[in-house]
C-alpha cells in the first residue's frame, strides 16, 4: 500500500498574526500578575523577620524581576515578527490573500517555553509563600 504523499499548507498571515495578538495579551497579563506577585510578596515580607525567610523573600525578588525581563524580551520579539509582517504586508498587498507562510515554529516554541518557566516559578511562589 502507497501512502500519498503530504504537503504542509502553511499558515495564512491572518493566522500568524492572531498568534502574535494573542502571546501579547498573554505576555501583557504575565506582567500586570507579575506586579500583582511583587505586592503580595511585600505583604509577605512585613510579616516575616527568620533569616531563611527573608532569604526566600529575595530569591522570589529576584525570580519575578527575572519573569518580568524574559516577558519583555519575548514582548520585543513578538513585536519584532509583527513588524516583519507589515513590512512584507507592504510590499504584497496585492496578492497577500494567496500566500502562505511556514508555521513560525521557532516563535511558538519560545512562547511555549515561557510558559512553562513562568508556570514553574508561579507554582514555586505560591507554595513558597504559603509555607510558614
Amino acid at each position: 500500500m502507497k501512502i500519498p504523499q503530504t504537503f504542509e499548507q502553511g499558515m495564512h498571515i491572518g493566522e500568524l498574526h492572531e498568534d502574535h495578538r494573542n502571546w501579547i495579551l498573554e505576555l501583557d497579563f504575565y506582567k500586570k500578575e507579575i506586579v500583582f506577585f511583587q505586592h503580595l510578596l511585600e505583604d509577605f515580607a512585613r510579616n516575616q523577620k527568620t533569616n531563611a525567610q527573608n532569604a526566600a523573600i529575595e530569591q522570589f525578588q529576584n525570580k519575578l524581576i527575572l519573569q518580568n525581563e524574559q516577558a519583555d524580551i519575548m514582548l520585543h520579539y513578538v513585536h519584532e515578527q509583527e513588524t516583519k509582517l507589515q513590512n512584507f504586508i507592504k510590499t504584497h498587498e496585492s496578492n497577500i490573500e494567496f500566500i502562505t507562510f511556514k508555521d513560525h515554529k521557532t516563535a511558538r516554541d519560545k512562547m511555549s517555553m515561557h510558559r512553562k518557566l513562568y508556570a514553574a516559578m508561579k507554582q514555586e511562589f505560591y507554595h513558597g509563600i504559603t509555607l510558614k
